[in-house]
């Protein structure tokens, strides 16, 4: 589903976007590991695409930062929108969501509800 986002934040929906595709990517690439096991080139090329994920959202940030300290996108304050908005237009900045994935306090990560184990070596 494509997200809206004002004209005044083009290149920002832009670095968006990129970031949405890449994480479609990933959740492509973990249902297949789940699905079919861990093979050596499915394993390598899911740690691709998360490094490619992981790099894409750094992206996003850092511009969603540099917009706000440039004064084009206003964070939520004193109670009151609860999303970033366009500074030009008061639109809301949509925010990406990682729903499938949940971050459990002792460092498991979960995808849609199952315990994903990563091996004892990359634990330490």
């Amino acid at each position: 589903m494509a997200v809206e986002f004002c004209s005044h934040l083009a290149s920002y929906s832009h670095q968006y976007e990129s970031a949405t595709v890449a994480y479609e990517d990933c959740l492509t690439l973990m249902d297949r590991v789940l699905t079919t096991g861990a093979e050596n080139d499915l394993v390598t090329q899911l740690q691709d695409t998360l490094n490619r994920w992981e790099w894409q959202t750094r992206e996003l940030r850092q511009k969603f930062k540099r917009l706000n300290e440039r004064g084009e996108i206003l964070l939520p304050q004193d109670g009151q929108n609860t999303q970033p908005v366009c500074a030009h237009c008061g639109a809301e900045v949509p925010r990406l969501e990682f729903s499938e994935f949940q971050f459990l306090e002792d460092g498991s990560v979960l995808f849609r509800d199952q315990l994903i184990k990563a091996p004892e070596s990359e634990l330490v």
